[in-house]
Parts: structure tokens; C-alpha cells; sequence
């Protein structure tokens, strides 16, 4: 469960990057972007290995399965719009997308801390 957790860990100082690279670009710095896509793509590989390790925890860690359901094809759809279509509109949604991901990250980071310290106590 330890690696789930770092792996949630990684995957949400990722996306805290890719939300300050995000909210530079809605301010029309372009050179944020490029980062910022590649916090997405790290965050997103750290995501996919937590839900990966998480199958192995299936009964233990059901809860937080549930929470780790964070669409990252729609990072790629956004980062497609954005490359095309740059502008605040744009933008702004791949921001928002980036801060619904980091907050259920943070959601999930607790439960899997709530359910290491119960594992802990058998």
C-alpha cells in the first residue's frame, strides 16, 4: 500500500506543478505550456501505476479505486484543443481539468493514508 501511496504522491506534485504551469498560460505566458503538458503526462503515468498496484489491494483499497476514476484522456483531447485553439477559454478549461485531478488525488492520498494506519493496527 506504501507504493500506492507514493506513487499518489508523485502523481499530485505533479499536477501542482501542472496547475501553476496552467494558471502562467491562462495569463497568455505561452511558455508554460510545454511544462505544463509534461507535469499532465507524468501526473497521468504516476496515476496509472497507483491504480495498477491498487488491483493488487483490491479489497482493502476499494474505496479509493472509486476515487482514482480521473479521466486522463481528457488531458489529451485538452492538450490537442489547447495546441490549436490557444486562448483563455482553452486554457482555462485545461486548468480546470488539472485542479479536478489534483483535488481528487489529494482525496485519494488521504484515504490511502487512512487505510495504512488501519492495516497498520492489525
Amino acid at each position: 500500500a506504501t507504493i500506492v501511496l507514493e506513487k499518489l504522491q508523485e502523481a499530485h506534485k505533479h499536477l501542482k506543478k501542472a496547475k501553476k504551469c496552467g494558471w502562467l498560460d491562462v495569463f497568455r505566458l505561452d511558455i508554460f505550456d510545454i511544462p505544463k503538458r509534461l507535469y499532465m503526462r507524468n501526473a497521468e503515468k504516476c496515476i496509472n501505476e497507483a491504480k495498477t498496484y491498487i488491483m493488487h489491494f483490491e479489497e482493502e483499497l476499494k474505496d479509493v479505486d472509486n476515487l482514482l476514476q480521473v479521466d486522463f484522456n481528457l488531458f489529451t483531447l485538452a492538450a490537442f484543443s489547447d495546441f490549436f485553439w490557444d486562448g483563455l477559454y482553452g486554457n482555462s478549461q485545461i486548468l480546470a481539468q488539472i485542479c479536478d485531478a489534483y483535488d481528487n488525488v489529494g482525496k485519494a492520498i488521504s484515504q490511502v493514508e487512512e487505510i495504512i494506519q488501519k492495516l497498520k493496527t492489525l
